[in-house]
């Protein structure tokens, strides 16, 4: 033999002992399998998973290793092999020696001869029980969290609630109509609040809520609380946005506020087809809009909304600020009030 092809031989030797030496050291379970599926290598790693050994198992089916309730896994895993194709990161349960059940995760790679047929498959392992248990734990864990916070949710809302009808008890202990107003106003905006929590508490996602939704419910429960007997027009028109409850709570107190003002004082009787517009508009990833206005008579000449003493305005540029928008009164028929805003849920 010619020394070059003898030191060949000694270095492919050399690398097969060094490959058989890594699959057997190998912590994962690694198992050289027929085409029929009759088990010809069985590493270390594989008897500490499974629990058999290489004398156990070594030309038998592996089939042994199948759950009873996946009769068909290993012939459909076989097929795919038999095409050339690799099956990879596949999870699944095998049967241990003693029968007990142990979640792996499986790559499974066609073995083929120096001619490129598929012979054979090889089939890694890996024991992810404990990974398994972990995410179970887990979402036990955050299914009790959710069912906590949708608690606490629900809660706030009765509370809110409970606020509400004691002013109503109040109320009818006033006789000063500019008093009852005022406490109809506080009761407005606490409904607004509970509404919120009532919205996520019905809710998937507890983080947000659909704002759409909540718009329409809450204009339902201004106008009804109005009681208003002209005939005006809600326009919604709103993109379909879901805002956290820190960004919804003071949008919403704004929109109370300045729908409620344009019900009682924007339209005289009279003045024709009222009609309130309400838009919110996403503009970038993270950056809203939202504008209200009304067709009514507008606020009158030389008043100055920014030094204004109502209460009801004077929240509204609070909210505004503690959304940290962008407020503006814009010019025209009517009042118009344009507020662009992030989520501060994404902050």
């Amino acid at each position: 033999m010619p020394p070059g092809e003898a030191i060949a031989n000694t270095l492919q030797d050399e690398a097969a002992q060094w490959l058989a030496a890594i699959v057997e050291s190998s912590d994962d379970a690694i198992v050289g399998k027929s085409l029929e599926g009759r088990i010809l290598s069985w590493n270390s790693g594989a008897e500490r998973v499974y629990g058999y050994t290489a004398a156990d198992v070594v030309g038998r089916s592996a089939s042994i290793l199948i759950s009873p309730d996946r009769p068909d896994e290993e012939n459909v895993i076989l097929q795919e092999i038999k095409n050339g194709r690799r099956v990879q990161h596949y999870e699944t349960v095998r049967i241990r020696k003693d029968g007990t059940p142990v979640s792996v995760s499986m790559t499974i790679s066609p073995i083929r001869n120096k001619d490129g047929q598929v012979v054979g498959a090889s089939a890694i392992s890996r024991d992810i029980s404990d990974r398994k248990r972990a995410e179970t734990q887990l979402r036990a864990s955050l299914n009790e969290k959710e069912s906590l916070l949708k608690e606490i949710h629900h809660r706030v809302k009765n509370n809110l609630q409970v606020i509400s009808s004691l002013l109503e008890l109040q109320i009818a202990q006033i006789k000063d109509p500019s008093a009852i107003q005022l406490f109809r106003e506080s009761q407005s905006r606490i409904r607004t609040m509970a509404l919120i929590h009532e919205k996520l508490y019905q809710a998937t996602d507890l983080a947000r809520i659909d704002f759409v939704d909540y718009v329409q419910s809450l204009l339902r429960m201004i106008m009804r609380a109005q009681q208003s007997t002209q005939d005006v027009r809600l326009d919604v028109q709103c993109d379909r946005v879901y805002l956290g409850i820190d960004t919804a709570v003071p949008l919403g107190l704004i929109i109370n506020e300045l729908v409620s003002n344009s019900l009682k004082h924007a339209f005289p009787n009279g003045s024709g087809r009222p009609t309130i517009t309400i838009a919110l508009n996403q503009l970038q990833a993270e950056r809203y809009c939202l504008l209200v206005e009304d067709n009514g008579k507008g606020f009158s000449p030389g008043f100055d909304v920014e030094r204004s003493s109502s209460l009801g305005l004077r929240l509204v540029k609070i909210l505004g600020e503690q959304l940290l928008g962008k407020a503006e009164w814009l010019p025209g028929e009517g009042a118009r009030f344009k507020l662009e805003f992030s989520d501060l849920y994404e902050r």
